[in-house]
C-alpha cells in the first residue's frame, strides 16, 4: 500500500504553490498519495505520515551523563521583530524547552514549530526558502529546498521571468538553462532529488516500469506527390535551372504515381514500432502556408490518406504551425488546426506538438487548455538533449500568472533528431549512444519519455544521409 502523506506547512498559510509542488513530488513521483496540504496546526491529530515543511536547525553538543550543562546559541532570525527569532528561542539566549530540543546520538534537534514529537520519535522535515508561500519568480533555483526546486524546474520559471534570454524563434535555450549551467541537464535532477529526501527518511518510492513511447513530427508529409500541379511545375523548373535534370524527372515521375515518395517512410517507421512492441504517436502540420509553415496544404487528398493510414496503426495528434502560436489569439488559431485534424480523421484531438518546439510558459500552456488540447508534448529543448523540467514522466503544468494549475499534460522529450544533427553535431553511432545513456537515466527513475524523429529524417536523404538505421537502435533501448 502506497504511503498516505500530509503535507504540513510550518511557516504560514498553504499556497497553490504548496499544493502543486506536493502533488507532484510526492504523487507524480514518488507514487504516494497526498492525503492533504495544510498548515502545522491542522496537522495534530490528522490519520497519514505528517512531513513538516518549514525551517529546522541542527547543532551538535558534548555531554557528561549527570552533568547540568547551560547552552548559549545564536540564531539569525529571519522573522521580522526583536528579541525572538524562530522556533521560540531567544536571538541570544538559553535553550528553552518549549522548542523541542531532543539530544539523540549527541545531536540536538529542534523540532521547528517549538513542539517536540510525542510520540519520541523524529519528525519527517523538508526545509522551506519560501518560494512556495507568495509569488516570486527567479532565475536562480532554490538548492536546499527540494519542493521549491521541483516547482521552479516543473513550472520552467526561468523561462517566465522578465527579460528571459531567447533565440530568433523566440525560444528559450537549452544554453542559457540553470540545469546545463549547473551540468545537471542530462539526468531527471528533480526526480533523483525527491529520491534521495526520500531515502533519507527510509522511504524507497513506488517502482515504475520505463516507457518510450516513440513520436514521429510530420513537417512535410510528402516530398513530390499529391502537391499539386502548379507547385510540382515550379519545383520541377527549379531543379532543372540548378541543373538537376535527373532529379526534376524523378520529381515529376513520384507526381504521376511511377515512383516512391522519399518522404513516405510511415510503413518502415511502423514497422520498427511493431518490432520493438511499441506503439507511435504523429504530429501532423495542417497549418496555413507561411515563412516558417511549409507543408503541404491540409485540404490535398494525399495528405488526408497519409493521416488516416497512419492513423490506422498509431495514434495522432496536431502540430500547431508557428503562425498559430504566435498569433494574438492563440487559443482560436490552435483550436482551428486541431478541428482540421478532427475533420480529417472523425475524431476528437487531445494531443499537441508545437513546430520547432515553441513554448513560452504560462502563456502557451494557457492557450493549449483554451484550444481543447490536454496533452501538450513539446517539453524538450531544441539546442541540447536532455531532461527540461527536470523530470523523467509527464507533469502537471501550472500557470505562474494565475498562480493555478491547468488542466494540461506535459510530455518530457528525451531527444529529437534535428537537436543530435545539426545542433549538437552529432555522428550516426554518437547519438545512438547518447540517447542510450538518457534512456538509462530515465529508466533508473521508472520514467516515461518520448523519443522525437521525423518522418523525412528516416528518408535518409536531405542531410540525412547514414541516419536511416539509427532510430531502429535506438527505440530498441
Amino acid at each position: 500500500m502506497a504511503r498516505r502523506i500530509i503535507l504540513a506547512v510550518v511557516d504560514g498559510p498553504v499556497t497553490p504553490r504548496h499544493r502543486y509542488a506536493a502533488e507532484l513530488c510526492f504523487e507524480t513521483i514518488c507514487g504516494f498519495e497526498l492525503v492533504d496540504v495544510v498548515t502545522a496546526q491542522e496537522a495534530e491529530g490528522r490519520e497519514g505520515e505528517v512531513v513538516w515543511y518549514g525551517r529546522e536547525f541542527e547543532f551538535e553538543i558534548e555531554i557528561e551523563v549527570g552533568v547540568e550543562i547551560e547552552i548559549e546559541i545564536e540564531i539569525e532570525s529571519e522573522v521580522e521583530g526583536e528579541g525572538e527569532g524562530e522556533n521560540g528561542v531567544g536571538v541570544e539566549g538559553e535553550i528553552e524547552n518549549e522548542i523541542g530540543v531532543e539530544v539523540v546520538g549527541g545531536v540536538g534537534v529542534g523540532d521547528g514549530d517549538g513542539v517536540a514529537d510525542g510520540g519520541g520519535g523524529r519528525r519527517v522535515w523538508m526545509e522551506a526558502c519560501g518560494l512556495l508561500s507568495g509569488r516570486e519568480r527567479t532565475a536562480v533555483p532554490p538548492e536546499r529546498d527540494v519542493l521549491a526546486f521541483a516547482f521552479f524546474c516543473a513550472t520552467r520559471m526561468e523561462e517566465a521571468v522578465e527579460d528571459a534570454p531567447r533565440d530568433a524563434m523566440g525560444r528559450f535555450q537549452a544554453a542559457d538553462s540553470a540545469a546545463a549551467r549547473g551540468g545537471w541537464l542530462e539526468r531527471p535532477e528533480v526526480e533523483l532529488r525527491m529520491r534521495a529526501w526520500a531515502r533519507s527518511w527510509g522511504w524507497e518510492v513506488e517502482p515504475r516500469e520505463f516507457r518510450l513511447v516513440p513520436t514521429v513530427d510530420v513537417d512535410s508529409a510528402l516530398a513530390f506527390r499529391g502537391k499539386g500541379w502548379l507547385r510540382t511545375g515550379a519545383a520541377c523548373a527549379r531543379e532543372l535551372v540548378r541543373g538537376r535534370v535527373g532529379e526534376a524527372f524523378r520529381r515529376a515521375a513520384v507526381a504521376v504515381g511511377k515512383g516512391e515518395d522519399p518522404f513516405d517512410t510511415y510503413g518502415e517507421l511502423e514497422r520498427l514500432h511493431a518490432e520493438a512492441g511499441l506503439r507511435a504517436r504523429y504530429f501532423f502540420l495542417l497549418a496555413d502556408r507561411g515563412p516558417h509553415d511549409r507543408g503541404m496544404d491540409w485540404r490535398r487528398p494525399a495528405l488526408r490518406e497519409v493521416v488516416r493510414r497512419v492513423a490506422e496503426t498509431a495514434e495522432v495528434g496536431i502540430h500547431p504551425g508557428v503562425r498559430a502560436h504566435d498569433a494574438a489569439d492563440a487559443a482560436a488559431a490552435i483550436g482551428r488546426e486541431r478541428e482540421r485534424l478532427e475533420e480529417v480523421l472523425g475524431v476528437k484531438v487531445e494531443h499537441a506538438r508545437f513546430h520547432y518546439l515553441l513554448q513560452r510558459p504560462p502563456a502557451t500552456w494557457r492557450a493549449c487548455v483554451e484550444a481543447g488540447i490536454r496533452h501538450d508534448h513539446s517539453m524538450g529543448f531544441a539546442d541540447r538533449v536532455g531532461f527540461r523540467t527536470g523530470c523523467a514522466r509527464p507533469i502537471r503544468a501550472y500557470d505562474l500568472d494565475k498562480e493555478a494549475p491547468l488542466d494540461l499534460w506535459l510530455h518530457p522529450i528525451l531527444a529529437m533528431d534535428a537537436t543530435l544533427r545539426r545542433y549538437m553535431g552529432l555522428a550516426p553511432g554518437e547519438a545512438v549512444e547518447r540517447v542510450r545513456a538518457l534512456a538509462a537515466e530515465a529508466r533508473a527513475v521508472g520514467g516515461e519519455v518520448e523519443l522525437l524523429w521525423h518522418n523525412e529524417t528516416s528518408s535518409g536523404e536531405a542531410g540525412w544521409e547514414g541516419w536511416r538505421e539509427v532510430y531502429g537502435r535506438m527505440v530498441g533501448v
